[in-house]
């Protein structure tokens, strides 16, 4: 495809204020490529035929299915979106002998979502554009073309911003190895972001579990030139407390102060916690480096899943967190509404960039999009 040079102007991505827009980031992409049985080469392992590697090799056995994904999160008003290179890393997928792999699935997974924000581009050149003139893609409905128009008008380019990950590359969640482990791990994390370069806007380190992890992967980041998001994984209680144990807010600041860094969010986790752990996050974190949130949608929290996977660590323990039974639904999926109350609770606590993770799909953030939309025009 060609070198596809980032384009977005930095001020998208650095620093936030007045005069930048709060910028809403896509949910989860491989959740909903298993949902949808997408069919990959990895149904010739039995054991692996519903894991997270179906999302790692459809960005080459599927990529149109991938590419819809990226183009729901677009009509539903995402304004950056987010390449499906989280589960393309060499542990995952030494479980097929496929580790060797890496690289070409996360290049490929990049240029997939390029090609859909490019296609928004397309139809949608400049953010002054008349809401509602072009629709994204083909036959979209009438009540949906003036966000996917809004949507496309997320840089000044008119383009929705393309990230790249940094994903764990071990088990998620672990904090095992401790600094050892994450030394030895920084040269994947270059050549990882190496690879995103060519394609994306902006690298997120995703789903850290500790300071060592997030270290490692945001000194990697860094060194290839592209700013640098941070996002955190924490326990799902009111202690704002990384999974590893260590406080967040000296984590954060520690982040925010390396060169490159332009964000530090929290991600994979209850909302409920997200919620309790955001203000002291962005009181750790100077003005002129972004905060920002991406929630779990699920009932049943992380915590409550490391601890009946039998880990006899502290971070494996089921802390107490408060779920209003409300907020979901008979399936114990969170409610567009509830995650609309969570997403407000984000920003007025000072963040400025919005999404989702696990089990927000779509319907979320096209709810999300739309209400901050609404109070902006004081409806």
């Amino acid at each position: 495809m060609g070198d596809q040079s980032a384009t977005a102007p930095q001020s998208v991505v650095s620093t936030p204020g007045a005069e930048h827009k709060l910028l809403f980031l896509d949910g989860g992409t491989g959740h909903l490529l298993k949902e949808r049985g997408v069919k990959t080469s990895v149904a010739g392992h039995s054991k692996w035929g519903n894991s997270f590697l179906v999302p790692a090799l459809a960005n080459e056995d599927a990529p149109d299915a991938v590419r819809e994904v990226h183009e729901e999160y677009i009509v539903a008003g995402c304004t950056v979106i987010t390449a499906n290179n989280f589960p393309c890393t060499p542990w995952g997928l030494s479980r097929i002998d496929r580790g060797e792999d890496f690289i070409r699935l996360t290049k490929a997974a990049a240029v997939i979502a390029r090609a859909a924000a490019d296609a928004a581009q397309a139809v949608n050149p400049a953010p002054q554009q008349t809401p509602g003139r072009h629709t994204f893609g083909t036959s979209l409905p009438a009540d949906q073309r003036k966000v996917a128009d809004s949507a496309a008008a997320a840089g000044e380019a008119g383009s929705p911003l393309v990230a790249g990950v940094l994903p764990p590359l071990g088990e998620s969640y672990s904090t095992e190895g401790g600094q050892l482990a994450a030394e030895l791990n920084q040269p994947v994390y270059y050549q990882i972001a190496e690879a995103l370069k060519p394609t994306v806007d902006v690298l997120i380190c995703e789903t850290m579990a500790s300071s060592y992890e997030a270290c490692a992967a945001a000194s990697a980041a860094a060194a290839v030139g592209l700013p640098v998001w941070v996002a955190l994984t924490i326990r799902d209680a009111q202690d704002a407390a990384m999974r590893s144990g260590e406080a967040v807010a000296p984590l954060a600041a520690r982040l925010a102060s390396l060169p490159g860094v332009t964000a530090v969010l929290l991600n994979c986790s209850a909302p409920q916690a997200i919620s309790a752990a955001l203000p002291q996050l962005r009181a750790a974190v100077p003005a002129g480096v972004r905060v920002g949130a991406y929630g779990n949608g699920f009932r049943s929290t992380t915590s409550e899943w490391l601890a009946r996977q039998g880990g006899g660590a502290s971070s494996f323990t089921v802390p107490k967190l408060h779920r209003d039974p409300g907020d979901y639904d008979d399936g114990g999926m969170i409610t567009s509404e509830a995650y609309v109350r969570y997403a407000r609770e984000w920003v007025a606590a000072g963040a400025s960039i919005v999404g989702g993770c696990c089990g927000i799909g779509p319907a979320h953030m096209k709810a999300v999009r739309e209400a901050f939309q609404a109070a902006d025009a004081g409806q």
